[in-house]
C-alpha cells in the first residue's frame, strides 16, 4: 500500500508536508533533516489507511545558534514500530 510519513518536534501542529512517500512494496531509503523539540524529541506521522515497518538512525544534531552540527555514532534510541500513528 502507497503512503508516506512525517517527521517533526514533537509537540507541534503535524506539517503538511511529507519527509518519505513510498508506492506498494519495497524499501525506501532516505536522510532527513528534522526540528526536534527541547527535549530532542521527534513525532512521527504515518498516512491514513496505510501502514509501514520504519528504522530511524541518529547520526548527528545541531544546538539552535550553531552553524555546525555535531557528528554522533548512529545509535537506535527507541522502537518506534510501537510509535507510529
Amino acid at each position: 500500500m502507497a503512503g508516506f510519513l512525517t517527521m517533526y518536534a514533537a509537540g507541534q501542529a503535524t506539517p503538511q508536508t511529507s519527509t518519505v512517500n513510498w508506492s506498494n512494496g519495497g524499501a525506501v531509503a532516505t536522510t532527513t533533516v528534522s526540528a526536534v523539540n527541547a527535549s530532542a524529541q521527534v513525532a512521527v506521522y504515518c498516512a491514513p489507511n496505510s501502514s509501514t515497518d520504519l528504522i530511524l538512525d541518529i547520526i548527528g544534531s545541531s544546538l539552535t545558534g550553531r552553524t555546525s552540527g555535531v557528528a554522533r555514532p548512529p545509535r537506535r534510541t527507541i522502537d518506534l514500530a510501537l510509535l507510529v500513528s
